[in-house]
């Protein structure tokens, strides 16, 4: 169960989130078991094409074969006919997802009679937006939870939006919620606002009373009569119990309910949100590899995490792992979950520079505490390959001056120590509680030995941007320039939080200056080692991202330029 980390799901290894049969199948991992053995299918098309890559064996019913002892069966706006069918064709123990295609009228009464009626218990039900038979679904919300649905509702109200009808909408629903949240949870209509929506429900077949015990130890411990250890939400459930007071639990909770989001673009991974009982915070954040191709994302991080903890066992703010679970089938990784507010959704005009002051301190913290000796090969790890990838590749981009004139500077740059950098830390990955203490996720990318002043450099850009509304205005270099600028306001919250970082940790202005070259070096590097390194040669034009970065690797000369112009 708790293995090292590497490889899984063979049987998708060739397909990528965007592939509309990987993504039509993501409800699998609100199943016990994400990967059954046997399954049937009541419903042709692209779901059971979906069906036939996450299980083992898949029969389309009506088929020769048949039998009593599948993992799974899956349909579309079963009849009674039908739900008697699948009860009749699954092992005891096993489960079966269904879709019900609903209007605004709908109770969700209807559905779970219908299947305790028909032989199912274990009853669990979904509202997936957008529907999944017309899109990818990007969120599947457990309407039965009533802690899962506040937070989707708060979480909600804090995105901001310039539709002030859709703003009045989400108000509304917070408002009703509070005062009627039994009205919301037997009416998801009032949760989607649309007028057809789909209802995923998951439920079991009922297991024979001489063979029972209580409902959530067979459905948590047993796959049909097997004992499986590697069942996700049994591992998800202990962890739970096994870690109550360390996750903020007042009691040890009697059940879990997970919300799953799907959109995590190039990340290719699925989120799950794991709830203890009715509490609105979730106490678990489960990440899971959709594809084999996808684990390198999910397993870096967990291998990062455990290394930081492993040397630097007291730092505040980070995650630990609490479980990875790699079993040939499944790869996923859990973290507590970090309560509180992103910073870009805290930052004001008001209180930017003591909020950017705040996460430099908490940066000088993480130095501090994780700096390293610098050891004798670490150009090689560091700067070599950056400068041995980056100057043939931008020799058509650049001047023969302005590639000499970056290897002169980083070349140049002597460090007396290497620190712990995340290589990510945008305004989105820090969060801050109500305290005002800050917690950083996303480790994917970091690194134990990195650049000192790299993170502060790449943070302070990213908030520049979001005052500056820059994605919007694509005026990125422009907005750089600004932020250099030490007689502008941006300047000068740049240039405060950047003195008092190199002077806590006396790092020299030259050394500043070789830096913030590196940094953007080094952004543009990991970008085209991650979207190249499968192609046989690295061609241009780079995507937006990678056209932002080389941006902005042009203006630092520039700027260096000028300040050497000035200083003679």
């Amino acid at each position: 169960m708790v293995s090292s980390l590497g490889q899984s799901i063979s049987r998708i290894s060739f397909s990528h989130s965007q592939h509309p049969v990987v993504r039509r199948a993501d409800w699998r991992f609100l199943l016990d078991n994400p990967t059954p053995q046997r399954s049937i299918v009541f419903e042709g098309g692209l779901l059971a094409e979906a069906v036939s890559m996450i299980s083992a064996s898949t029969i389309v019913s009506g088929s020769n074969q048949s039998g009593d002892d599948h993992d799974l069966a899956v349909a579309v706006n079963p009849t009674e006919k039908i739900l008697a069918t699948i009860n009749s064709s699954l092992k005891p123990g096993g489960f079966c997802y269904l879709e019900w295609q609903v209007n605004n009228f709908f109770h969700t009464s209807t559905i779970k009679n219908q299947l305790t009626s028909s032989g199912f218990d274990y009853i669990k039900l979904y509202l997936a937006m957008p529907t999944p038979d017309k899109i990818y679904t990007d969120i599947w919300i457990p309407i039965d939870s009533k802690g899962a649905v506040e937070f989707t509702i708060v979480e909600n109200l804090r995105v901001g939006t310039n539709n002030h009808i859709k703003h009045l909408a989400k108000i509304m629903r917070y408002l009703l919620w509070k005062i009627w949240p039994n009205l919301l949870i037997a009416y998801p209509y009032l949760l989607s606002s649309k007028r057809k929506y789909t209802i995923a429900s998951i439920a079991s077949k009922c297991i024979p009373t001489h063979r029972q015990t209580t409902r959530q130890h067979i459905h948590n411990n047993m796959i049909g009569n097997k004992i499986n250890d590697d069942n996700l939400y049994q591992i998800i459930d202990t962890t739970i119990k096994n870690e109550w007071q360390y996750l903020g639990l007042k009691s040890k909770p009697d059940k879990i309910s997970a919300l799953m989001l799907c959109n995590e673009g190039s990340k290719d991974q699925i989120i799950l949100y794991i709830f203890a009982d009715e509490i609105r915070i979730p106490s678990l954040v489960v990440k899971i590899a959709r594809t084999k191709d996808s684990i390198p994302v999910v397993s870096s991080e967990a291998t990062n995490l455990e290394s930081i903890q492993a040397r630097f066992p007291n730092l505040e703010g980070i995650p630990r792992v609490l479980f990875c679970i790699d079993d040939g089938r499944l790869f996923a990784q859990a973290r507590p979950y970090v309560n509180g507010v992103p910073f870009s959704g805290v930052v004001k005009e008001r209180n930017r520079l003591e909020l950017c002051l705040r996460v430099t301190s908490w940066l000088i913290r993480l130095a501090r505490n994780t700096a390293t000796d610098v050891p004798p090969d670490w150009r090689e790890s560091l700067i070599d390959p950056v400068l041995s990838t980056l100057t043939p590749l931008f020799s058509s981009k650049l001047s023969r001056d302005q590639l000499q004139k970056t290897c002169q500077k980083v070349s140049s740059l002597n460090l007396s120590y290497l620190v712990c950098e995340h290589r990510d830390l945008s305004p989105w990955n820090i969060i801050i509680d109500h305290e005002g203490k800050i917690g950083v996720i996303d480790w994917e990318v970091a690194r134990l030995n990195g650049l000192p002043a790299a993170d502060l450099i790449l943070f302070l850009t990213y908030v520049n941007y979001h005052f500056d509304k820059t994605w919007e205005k694509q005026n990125f270099s422009e907005s750089y320039r600004n932020m250099l600028d030490i007689s502008t306001p941006a300047g000068r919250i740049f240039n405060e939080c950047m003195e008092l970082y190199s002077s806590k940790l006396n790092i020299s202005k030259s050394e500043i200056d070789s830096i913030r070259l590196l940094t953007w070096l080094g952004q543009l590097y990991r970008r085209i080692d991650r979207d190249y390194k499968s192609a046989p040669e690295i061609k241009l034009p780079l995507n937006e991202d990678e056209n932002i970065t080389l941006a902005l690797w042009e203006v630092e000369l520039e700027t260096q330029k000028t300040l050497n112009c000035t200083q003679r």
